[in-house]
């Protein structure tokens, strides 16, 4: 089987190029035109919205995840200047934890006189 990468803007034309290298095997212009499927302009609008709702859902998802290790490693850098290097148990902890787990460890590290405090 041979897997193609087809680079466009138009989600449709990328759908016929697919659907017409899977009948054939084969990348021709000849037969591209012979078996490429006829898309109707409702499918267009469907695949260019769903492109578009997957492309603003992955920008988002990819923001909270930076946002997210930044945070972490802010948390970790506070961590080691305060108590001295974390273990790995707590650089794990650090690692795993949700947004609002992070925020509330900093604000504790702030007060806190051990890491257990600022870990609870």
């Amino acid at each position: 089987m041979i897997s193609i990468a087809v680079l466009t803007d138009d989600v449709g034309q990328a759908r016929r190029t697919c659907f017409a290298l899977r009948l054939t095997g084969e990348p021709t212009s000849k037969n591209l035109r012979l078996h490429m499927p006829y898309v109707t302009s409702v499918e267009r609008i469907g695949f260019q919205k769903g492109y578009e709702l997957g492309f603003k859902l992955g920008l988002k998802l990819g923001y909270e995840f930076g946002i997210r290790k930044c945070e972490g490693t802010l948390l970790l850098r506070l961590i080691e200047l305060r108590f001295g290097t974390a273990s790995e148990a707590v650089i794990r902890q650090v690692r795993e934890a949700d947004a609002d787990t992070l925020l509330l460890w900093s604000e504790r590290i702030l007060t806190a006189a051990t890491l257990s405090d600022v870990m609870r």
